[in-house]
């Protein structure tokens, strides 16, 4: 060790030629060979105590869900500490790319791909791939041109960090429109005279 406090690593030295006085060439040979091997010992010791310290939490993944709505489709991604990530949307066909840094491609997440719902207002079919040390990316197919909104949630009760991708549609469906389509009636509602207001 140094005066720095490093450990440094070099050749040995030559053995003096007083040692071997009387070795054949072959004694010699495994002497400098033991002599490299402890050597060495040492070298990776002093690796061992300069190894950069862990690094910073990863942010593990607890939970991933979806839920489907007429007005939205909703994915959330529980982790144990804050998410960073990155959106971007792709057309031609229209897609939404999220990609999560620091967590892998576990259960949770590849699970999602078989809980995209045939009747998603929104979504066709979702994908999940590593696409690079320490980012796993999480590709949304869409049935049409959508407007994504992602924000983050604190921990509270019993859930932890959660990063929120909310997927609604350009133009707001028309309440009344849908019910027509789907056959249905409005329900209107007739008030007695003597309970009207004055």
């Amino acid at each position: 060790m140094d005066s720095a406090g490093l450990f440094r690593c070099s050749a040995p030295r030559a053995p003096e030629p007083a040692k071997h006085r009387g070795r054949s060439l072959a004694a010699r040979a495994r002497a400098a060979f033991a002599q490299g091997l402890s050597g060495l010992g040492l070298c990776v010791l002093g690796f061992g105590v300069l190894a950069p310290p862990a690094l910073a939490a990863s942010p593990d993944l607890v939970a991933a869900r979806i839920w489907p709505a007429p007005d939205y489709t909703r994915l959330t991604f529980e982790t144990r500490e804050e998410l960073k990530f990155e959106l971007f949307s792709v057309k031609d066909p229209e897609r939404l790319v999220l990609d999560l840094h620091g967590v892998g491609a576990t259960g949770a997440l590849l699970n999602l791909q078989e809980r995209v719902a045939e009747d998603d207002p929104y979504v066709k079919a979702l994908r999940v791939a590593r696409n690079r040390p320490g980012v796993v990316r999480v590709v949304l197919d869409l049935k049409a041109e959508v407007k994504p909104q992602v924000f983050a949630l604190a921990p509270v009760a019993q859930y932890s960090h959660r990063l929120v991708l909310d997927i609604y549609p350009v133009v707001a469906p028309d309440p009344l429109a849908a019910l027509i389509a789907s056959g249905g009636r409005p329900r209107v509602v007739l008030t007695p005279p003597e309970s009207a207001p004055a």
